[in-house]
């Protein structure tokens, strides 16, 4: 009775450390410090009670030793049978749970290089637009210096041909008059279609800019459904691993 009662226990502790364990992976990283803590404490405490169960045991087979010794020493040989079993048991249980926090501390690792590949991309995209407006800025900047060189170069000439001719110079007065005012205004028409441009040039970066940004949300969002699939899949194959065993032990217990 008293094995059977230890056995039953085990298979409860296990159930126990086992749905703990699911609970506790789906818990923030910050509890992991004091979920380990508990965990422990349990095993301490377990460890206890199978050290005063031994004393127990070991207390009766001496108070029993002299009417049934050949019985105590098929107790004793069937005992280490067990205490093989249960090693080999905690061994298998250990190795397991050794694999799930290798994966766990892969998949973490792997989902970190993910979001710093995807934030490098990011503001690789961002960089690419804002050198692309610029560049336009600053070709649309050389084309009117070059215009400008171009008229004032224009003015000189007329300038220098001008003045050759004394007779005409109220004409030239009022043509370079003319002329000054044509480019002033030529000169604010550039300068207006040029802030103009700028401004759409900003629009239009702020809007590839607000568009990638939604991708990458909404890309994200498909990813966490993703994940919590994958979870919620792996609680249920665990589970069903965790029935399973439980059915063959009953069995082999029948």
């Amino acid at each position: 009775m008293d094995k059977k009662a230890k056995i039953e226990q085990s298979i409860l502790e296990e159930q126990v450390y086992a749905k703990l364990w699911m609970l506790d992976a789906e818990k923030k990283a910050a509890r992991e410090a004091q979920e380990a803590i508990d965990k422990r404490k349990k095993v301490a405490d377990t460890v206890n009670i199978l050290t005063w169960q031994n004393d127990q045991r070991a207390h009766a087979a001496q108070v029993e030793a002299d009417k049934r010794a050949k019985e105590q020493a098929m107790l004793k040989e069937q005992w280490q049978r067990e205490i093989e079993q249960d090693k080999e048991a905690e061994r298998q249980k250990f190795i397991l749970n050794r694999e799930r926090n290798i994966e766990l501390i892969q998949h973490n690792a792997a989902e970190k290089e993910l979001r710093a590949k995807q934030s490098d991309v990011e503001k690789a995209r961002d960089k690419q637009l804002l050198d692309a407006a610029l560049a336009r800025e600053k070709a649309l900047a050389e084309i009117e210096e070059a215009e400008r060189i171009k008229r004032r170069n224009e003015v000189i000439a007329l300038q220098a041909y001008y003045k050759q001719s004394e007779s005409d110079k109220n004409a030239y007065e009022k043509l370079i008059d003319q002329f000054v005012q044509a480019e002033a205004e030529r000169q604010y028409k550039m300068r207006e279609a040029q802030w103009q441009r700028e401004e759409q040039a900003k629009i239009n970066l702020l809007k590839d800019v607000y568009n990638s940004r939604e991708q990458d949300i909404l890309l994200k969002q498909a990813r966490k459904r993703e994940m919590e699939w994958f979870k919620e899949n792996e609680r249920k194959q665990i589970e069903a691993s965790i029935a399973q065993q439980n059915a063959e032990f009953e069995a082999r217990e029948a």
